[in-house]
């Protein structure tokens, strides 16, 4: 809001009268700062004169008559529909479950009841009613407000209670979430509120693919129907659990005394021991590898013309697939390469494209046991984890670029539909398929490979680091090119088995470098085994 205020083209659209209004009262720390202290949940009821809710009002009337007189471009608001894949954390809150929330809310450290307990329990009244929208509005500053009261007591920060001064930076979210303080020592809010809660949290309000409710919401971002009972009870629920974890007096809200009894709380718990973001980064990730092997697999079903004149070629990687091999074996710390089905790995790379379906099930086996913690993750981590992800996400354009031209490609063939050149061009495609499906293959060994390594490869020494990034960022930049070349507008199937060949000879390289680096140094480079 405050770079927008700023923007000399709002002066022209809605006048500097109303900008400075705007600036006074709603925006920025020099003014009253209403939506900052209100969305960060600093305000009680009553503490917001009805005079400047009037006033607002009357703003937003002003300028609708403004804009009213221009041509606008509406953003289209956001749908809530990522929240699906998180929304079965919990069952739906039914009023027994409700009831239990509004008991707890009496007996619990941080609740403030001059502050967040009538807003929470309006909250409650709005779900109870099917008003959503309203029940989330009051939700999240109330959360915030209650996980700050935790954070500043866990970590010792007193003083920092009400810190919605001009000069002083807001305990919000973004630092209560990070897993380390400023400091660089551990944020003891993941203890207070256990890491499952704590993850759950993360999934729901900051991770870059997630939801991120807070954000999207405090900026009016959001379709009023994107609002779903689903959405408004998940956080009732990540409330409850807190409200569950921190009452004052455990003994004097039994069991007896809620309806529903706080059976259901514990099972809320209970099932997210395990909780993983599905919106991390490293989670993403993973199971768009999974996705790619399937995609790689399915290559072997492309259909050929009997008549085609011209046949599947081949490409020799037995040299590449051992070096790739030793590198894995080399820094291999969980046992990976000691597995009684190591050549698998090998033969999946190295095999006939109808035959990888065969050695698949050793790579999806090391993708999905691969165990992920989305909590602790540096920048270095993340840097890596944005590589293959952009390596995952190009892979599969390549992929599917390839299938729909086989298909449509084909179908043409078989009905004499393709001119002599397009013809050429298709007998080329043909003969380059095992190349591009090796090339892919490379590619997802490649993720696989540095899945295993991506919270030790930041620690390692920098030079074998920096080497490490300068090979991810080729792969990327071949991946980046192939999508382009296989794309149905271009059919250059020459140029991308030339570009596989020289993936293949650049990966082979860097093996060798790896491996000749830690003879010369009787070491793995940083990584212990």
């Amino acid at each position: 809001l405050k770079d927008l205020l700023s923007k000399k083209e709002l002066e022209d659209w809605i006048g500097d009268d109303m900008v400075a209004v705007i600036w006074t009262f709603v925006g920025t720390p020099a003014g009253l700062n209403l939506r900052n202290v209100l969305w960060h949940g600093f305000i009680a009821p009553g503490e917001i004169p009805f005079l400047f809710l009037y006033l607002l009002i009357y703003v937003i009337m002003c300028i609708g008559y403004k804009l009213s007189e221009k041509t606008m471009h509406h953003r289209q608001l956001l749908q809530l529909q990522n929240c699906d894949r998180i929304s079965n954390l919990f069952p739906v809150l039914n009023e027994e479950m409700v009831k239990d929330i509004g008991l707890l809310l009496h007996n619990s450290d941080i609740v403030t009841s001059e502050m967040m307990l009538p807003y929470i329990t309006t909250a409650l009244d709005h779900y109870r009613y099917a008003r959503y929208e309203q029940c989330v509005v009051l939700l999240l500053p109330s959360l915030e407000n209650c996980i700050r009261l935790l954070y500043i007591s866990v970590c010792g920060y007193s003083d920092r209670i009400l810190t919605a001064e001009t000069s002083v930076l807001y305990t919000t979210f973004d630092e209560m979430l990070s897993p380390s303080l400023s400091d660089g020592t551990r944020n003891k809010l993941v203890d207070a509120l256990g890491e499952p809660v704590f993850e759950v949290l993360l999934a729901v309000l900051q991770h870059e693919n997630g939801p991120r409710l807070r954000d999207h919401v405090s900026h009016g971002e959001v379709a009023p129907d994107s609002y779903t009972q689903t959405v408004a009870s998940l956080l009732l629920s990540v409330l409850a659990i807190i409200l569950m974890k921190y009452r004052t007096r455990p003994d004097t809200v039994s069991q007896h005394d809620c309806q529903g009894s706080l059976a259901w709380i514990e099972r809320n718990m209970a099932d997210i021991k395990n909780f993983t973001s599905p919106y991390h980064p490293i989670t993403i990730v993973r199971e768009k590898a999974l996705d790619l092997c399937d995609d790689i697999i399915a290559l072997k079903d492309i259909e050929v013309p009997i008549d085609i004149g011209t046949e599947c070629g081949s490409v020799d990687l037995t040299e590449l697939g051992e070096a790739f091999k030793k590198m894995w074996a080399m820094f291999d710390r969980d046992g990976i390469s000691q597995h009684q089905d190591t050549q698998s790995f090998l033969r999946f790379l190295c095999c006939d494209m109808k035959d990888r379906h065969k050695y698949s099930r050793e790579i999806k086996s090391v993708l999905s046991s691969k165990s992920i913690s989305t909590i602790y993750c540096d920048k270095s981590t993340l840097i890596v984890a944005s590589l293959l992800q952009q390596l995952m996400v190009k892979s599969a354009v390549c992929n599917r670029n390839v299938l729909l031209v086989a298909d449509t490609r084909y179908k043409q063939w078989t009905k004499m539909e393709l001119r002599s050149r397009q013809r050429k061009n298709y007998q080329r495609f043909i003969a380059g398929l095992p190349v591009l499906s090796s090339a892919l293959s490379l590619v997802l060994l490649t993720v696989t490979f540095n899945l295993s390594l991506i919270y030790h490869l930041p620690h390692a020494e920098p030079e074998f680091f920096k080497y490490s990034l300068r090979y991810l960022k080729l792969i990327v930049k071949f991946v980046d090119n192939m999508a382009v070349l296989s794309s149905p507008d271009k059919n250059r199937w020459d140029d991308c088995v030339g570009l596989a060949k020289i993936l293949f000879t650049d990966v082979h390289k860097y093996c060798v470098l790896v491996l000749t680096t830690c003879s010369s140094k009787d070491t793995t480079i940083g990584l212990p085994r």
